[in-house]
């Protein structure tokens, strides 16, 4: 049984390694609304205490290659930490203020069980 469990984590060992992975050779294609405005939000302020944990969070994410020092972008976000049970720091971005209102949906419905089960209905095998 061990055996059947060990063989995929193998074969797919970098899906299941520790650490952030990477998507290389796709490109996004993001559309957004049209005469959209960018936008730039200034930092909110950060608890004095959280300061240190939050500094060594991104300068820990810079090092990894996930966050990149600019000089100047049109978009910027708030950052919101937010502390962990074990006392570290998760850095992420508001991006609700910023970014989420910009893109034009994409609509993918997912069809009702109600209708699954109505094709269903007349199977013979599952």
């Amino acid at each position: 049984m061990q055996h059947k469990v060990d063989q995929p984590l193998q074969k797919y060992e970098s899906v299941f390694s520790e650490g952030v992975g990477t998507l290389k050779g796709h490109k996004a294609d993001l559309k957004v609304k049209e005469n959209c405005q960018s936008s730039f939000h200034k930092l909110r302020q950060v608890p004095y205490v959280l300061c240190p944990k939050v500094e060594a969070e991104l300068t820990r994410l810079e090092k990894d290659g996930i966050l990149s020092k600019v000089e100047y972008s049109e978009w910027a976000t708030p950052i919101v930490p937010v502390i962990k049970r074990n006392g570290s720091v998760h850095v992420s971005g508001d991006f609700k203020v910023s970014v989420n209102p910009v893109p034009c949906a994409q609509q993918y419905p997912l069809p009702r069980i109600e209708d699954i089960f109505a094709n269903l209905a007349e199977g013979k095998h599952f």
